[in-house]
């Protein structure tokens, strides 16, 4: 179906009077669209020029998750939206833990454990890039390498974890043996106590049939952790998706070089997840460089509310897109902008339910992120 036929399915809603709020020089636009009476789409585009997109943790302003415009507030943020799946740090449901890849300011929270949709990026020079992203890990110890089977678990008879600071829960010692590292050296070793992983540092999870296997690990001792991402569609953007500090994991990838990817399997994606309507959360890129975000409503007590992927998809290449992966979504769907970036009234302010482990914010060209 050509773009143009795609284009008359949604109906734009007047917002403001022209169907468009802005503020001069802001470098938001905000535009509301309905696929159906009972489906709202919301829409900001960014103007890369004049503002510049974050990721950010809940964890990093000291809540374990936190409604998206609280987020957005502390951070001085003209917008905002829900970020990448994760899943609460059991039994502590008031944690979020990433399900997927996620990279804030070089810092690494989360890894691939499948090839899934993912956007990656550098504010400070405007690259960006999506793809179906696997990574590769592994984390050397006086020049040894020692496998990294999965984050922020902890490890028994031959596995062994990398787990981050978003892992806040004291870590049981029990069949396992624990390094903790924070540079290049070994900053303590825990083998019959438990702990906490510090602010900034990475615990390394290991069972103790592994640890048995090789010589013991010492405080002090030279460590260096490598996580390598791996783009599945265009491997040749390998090295410029290693040095992007910002990388946000989702699925499935949308559109891929104005296209609409037709083949989920690799993500793993569940049928109903894919085919049934849901609320939806989706960032993309558009010719011009442009970012949009993208909120899809549901209304649960209406019939036929919400969208579909392919329907998603579908809207996504309808607003010019050339890149877009969906995040995540349903009861985690948010939208925030300030009235100032709009030039209106009143904040945009549209929650679908629970707080979030991380967020997309949008700051000012000349804030820099601290």
């Amino acid at each position: 179906m050509r773009i143009s036929n795609l284009l008359s399915i949604w109906i734009l809603v007047c917002c403001c009077g022209s169907g468009v709020a802005y503020a001069a020089n802001s470098g938001i636009t905000y535009k509301t669209y309905r696929q159906n009476k009972n489906t709202r789409i919301h829409v900001l585009t960014l103007d890369p020029s004049k503002v510049k997109v974050i990721a950010a943790r809940a964890q990093d302003m000291g809540q374990g998750i936190s409604f998206v415009p609280e987020l957005a507030q502390h951070y001085k943020a003209l917008a905002a939206i829900n970020g990448g799946f994760f899943r609460h740090n059991q039994p502590t449901s008031s944690v979020g833990l990433p399900a997927g890849v996620l990279k804030i300011n070089q810092d690494w929270y989360g890894i691939a454990y499948r090839a899934r949709g993912a956007i990656g990026w550098d504010p400070s020079n405007n690259v960006v890039l999506m793809d179906t992203l696997q990574t590769k890990s592994k984390l050397s110890i006086n020049k040894k390498v020692f496998p990294i089977h999965a984050m922020n678990k902890t490890a028994n008879g031959n596995r062994a974890y990398l787990i981050s600071d978003s892992y806040v829960e004291p870590i049981l010692v029990d069949q396992n043996v624990n390094i903790v590292f924070s540079g290049s050296r070994v900053d303590a070793v825990y083998d019959s106590t438990n702990f906490s992983v510090p602010r900034g540092a990475y615990a390394y999870s290991l069972g103790k049939k592994l640890a048995a296997q090789n010589t013991p690990i010492k405080i002090g001792d030279p460590v260096k952790l490598e996580i390598t991402v791996l783009p599945q569609i265009n491997p040749a953007n390998a090295k410029i998706w290693n040095k992007l500090p910002y990388i946000v994991g989702g699925g499935p990838l949308l559109i891929y070089n104005s296209k609409v990817v037709n083949d989920f399997n690799a993500e793993g994606m569940r049928a109903d997840f894919l085919n049934a309507p849901h609320a939806r959360t989706a960032v993309g890129i558009l010719a011009d460089n442009n970012w949009v975000l993208v909120l899809v409503e549901q209304d649960i007590l209406q019939e036929r509310s919400g969208m579909t992927i392919p329907e998603l998809q579908k809207f996504m290449q309808s607003l010019g897109c050339v890149m877009a992966v969906n995040l995540d979504g349903g009861g985690s769907s948010a939208m925030y902008a300030t009235s100032a970036a709009l030039g209106s009234v009143a904040n945009l302010n549209i929650s679908l339910g629970r707080p979030v482990a991380d967020a997309l914010l949008v700051l000012p060209r000349e804030i820099i992120n601290s």
